[in-house]
Formats: structure tokens, sequence, C-alpha cells
């Protein structure tokens, strides 16, 4: 079960990568959040390919994943509000 649970975290990893990099083309996703979500994306994915390949070094891998655990939170929740509130939303147009 870990080891395809950790398989499936390096697969949300590249997805968040992917993500990340089309919200880097989008001009209105602010900035602090497509580079929150690459980090996400980048965390996600050397903890987990360290936890897959790397089992010895399982104390550092944990202590990495509570470092990154922050930067991972705010990069998919940040998205998630930013999506309900304002994601896909065109800008108000004022009328003069």
């Amino acid at each position: 079960f870990k080891t395809v649970w950790t398989l499936g975290l390096i697969v949300f990893g590249l997805h968040l990568l992917a993500v990340g990099i089309l919200m880097k083309v989008h001009r209105n996703i602010p900035k602090v959040l497509w580079i929150l979500t690459l980090i996400a994306g980048i965390s996600y994915v050397v903890v987990h390919i360290l936890k897959l390949t790397l089992p010895q070094l399982s104390e550092f891998t944990e202590t990495l994943n509570n470092i990154l655990a922050l930067p991972m939170a705010l990069g998919e929740l940040g998205l998630a509000i930013w999506l309900i509130i304002k994601g896909g939303k065109p800008k108000s147009i004022t009328n003069a």
C-alpha cells in the first residue's frame, strides 16, 4: 500500500508542476500562487522519490517532508481558495 501511495503522490507532484507552469503562462493568476504551486509540486516529487528509492534515509525524508509541508499546503490551498473566489471570472469592465 505504501509503495502505491508514494507513487500516487509522485504523480500528484508532477500534476502540480504542470498546473504551476500553466498558471505562470496565464496572466491573471497572482505570481505567488504559481510559485507556491511549483514549489509544492517539486516538494512532492523530491520527498516521495526519496521515500521510494532511499528508504534508509527515512528520518531525513520525514524531516524534509515536515519542513516542506507548509509550502505544499499553501500552494494547494491557495490555489483552491483563489479558484473558488476569483478563478474563471472575467475581469470586471467599467463603463465610462
